[in-house]
């Protein structure tokens, strides 16, 4: 198996003021419950700029499981919205205004466009 380096990596953590133990409420709860992190193994062609994801990998701490069905399937769309991000869609930014023409002009991460294997 070849390997390579690891050429990006990001994390995103959100202030939050944690909850009160009595009431349970928060000024400012963070807007993620789940722990987690990916991993792709992709093949670029550099004449081409081709990307074909060869392996993606999920890791998560979700807690108690209590239907591991609904879990795999939160997983599974959580990880092609992701990719989807990364692989296809773009925002342009003009002066911080947004420039993009619709949402009708973006192109979607859909069941078309990538199969499971």
């Amino acid at each position: 198996m070849l390997a390579g380096n690891i050429i990006g990596t990001g994390t995103y953590k959100p202030d939050y003021a944690p909850a009160e133990h009595e009431t349970g409420q928060s000024t400012n709860i963070t807007p993620f419950w789940m722990i987690g992190g990916a991993g792709v193994e992709v093949e670029v062609d550099t004449e081409t700029g081709h990307v074909r994801i060869l392996k993606l990998v999920n890791v998560i701490d979700c807690g108690t499981v209590i239907n591991p069905r609904i879990v795999e399937t939160q997983i599974s769309g959580a990880a092609l919205m992701q990719l989807g991000f990364t692989m296809f869609e773009k925002i342009h930014l003009d002066a911080g205004q947004v420039t993009n023409a619709s949402l009708a002009d973006t192109k979607f991460l859909g069941s078309s466009t990538c199969q499971r294997r």
